[in-house]
């Protein structure tokens, strides 16, 4: 608006910047951010209202007003695409297994793995080509199709909905869920084996990437139709908890980032440098295949790391204190009452915003050779934003500690 200055960011930040034109406000370059421009496209056309200028070169799926429904199914085009390099890699490995390395392949581990990848995409793809899944919300409620297979549930009937992602690692993996109201008995559950368990009286309804490719455009219409109040909770609330582990809070805010880059990159040459023992070791050991050693650490550990989510971090400000998370069970809380004070430190060169912790005196607060806390500003510096690329801003985060902290929250110190 005319007389806002905003503060904009340094050459060496990704952060908005005044463009050459008068007046214009370049936020944020699109190359930076981890989706893409026709996702950013449709966002500012759901939610931006008359604030939106559309764009002459990008073109998204509009909802009229008065359209009664809306269809999702998964693009042809997509499935094909995986369909085919799977059947080939799958035929590929069925041919060296059988004819050209018959006898490496069967006691190798990296083959299996990949079998197993190509066998579960080219199913998946395949049977979805045959048998399209077809989801349509509208005013009266929503109704899946998959064959002669029919699931339909009316507003009415419908307690919870929403879009649950993976607890970690995978997370566009995501699912379609419900609660009804009322008794689950006889109702249609899609759950697998491989999908995750959700919490008592939660069923599946379908997996995102039978309907969709795009998350935020079946949540704009479940918010769309579906009434306020029936809109999911935080996914933690629809996952079930194993027996013995620490149960995720509900209440608060979670904010999830991911290692620093050195300590992926140090994992990483850890499992390499294993790799390359292992390696050494064959040579005094004549009757191991050479495989057995190398791959669970190159093929199969590196990718595991990434894929379970080992590699990311979580941060919950709740009413009970902060509770910290990462490498999948690690996990740390520390209560309001161990605390004298909590807030947002940040830095002006170079551009740093930590968060600290400063501990009540005579409190013993929890530490872990995994979740490494610095002395800094005269506390604990648990995280900076930065560094563990943490999705959320940092007043964002300076909110959820004046909400929750009450008192102990100090208001956000720049230091230059």
């Amino acid at each position: 608006m005319p007389g806002v200055f905003p503060h904009t960011a340094s050459r060496s930040t990704p952060g908005p910047r005044q463009d050459g034109t008068e007046g214009t406000l370049r936020f944020a370059d699109l190359s930076r951010l981890a989706t893409t421009p026709e996702a950013v496209e449709s966002a500012l056309s759901t939610y931006a209202g008359a604030a939106w200028t559309p764009s002459p070169v990008i073109t998204v799926p509009q909802m009229p007003a008065q359209q009664a429904e809306q269809v999702f199914s998964a693009k042809r085009s997509l499935l094909v695409a995986v369909a085919v390099p799977c059947t080939a890699i799958l035929g590929w490995q069925l041919v060296s297994a059988l004819f050209i390395r018959p006898s490496e392949t069967s006691v190798a581990l990296l083959p299996l793995v990949i079998w197993a990848l190509s066998f579960t995409g080219a199913w998946f793809s395949v049977s979805r080509l045959v048998r399209p899944v077809k989801l349509v919300v509208g005013a009266a409620g929503l109704t899946l199709t998959r064959g002669q297979v029919e699931i339909a549930y009316a507003w009415t009937e419908i307690e919870r909905i929403g879009v649950v992602n993976w607890p970690r690692g995978a997370r566009p993996f995501g699912l379609l869920a419900i609660r009804p109201s009322g008794s689950t008995q006889g109702r249609v559950d899609r759950t697998s084996m491989l999908l995750p368990r959700l919490a008592p009286k939660c069923l599946t309804l379908c997996l995102l990437p039978e309907v969709t490719h795009n998350q935020l455009h079946l949540e704009a219409a479940l918010a769309h139709f579906a009434d306020e109040h029936q809109l999911a909770l935080p996914a933690e609330a629809w996952l079930r908890v194993k027996a013995g582990m620490p149960k995720p809070p509900v209440e608060g805010v979670t904010l999830r980032g991911r290692q620093p880059a050195k300590v992926s990159t140090m994992i990483v040459l850890a499992l390499i440098t294993l790799s390359m023992a292992s390696a050494q070791l064959q040579s005094r050991v004549d009757w191991v295949p050479n495989d057995l050693l190398v791959e669970p650490f190159v093929f199969v550990g590196i990718p595991a790391y990434f894929i379970t989510g080992m590699h990311q971090v979580s941060f919950h400000i709740g009413p009970t204190g902060v509770t910290i998370g990462a490498f999948g069970r690690q996990r740390l809380h520390i209560p309001w009452g161990d605390l004298d004070r909590a807030g947002v430190v940040s830095l002006s060169d170079p551009v740093e915003h930590a968060l600290v912790l400063w501990s009540r005196p005579g409190a013993a607060i929890p530490r872990s050779v995994l979740l490494p806390f610095r002395r800094r500003y005269g506390g604990l510096r648990i995280l900076t934003l930065q560094n563990y690329r943490v999705n959320a801003s940092p007043q964002h985060v300076d909110e959820a500690l004046a909400r929750y902290a009450g008192r102990r929250h100090t208001q956000m110190a720049v230091l230059r």
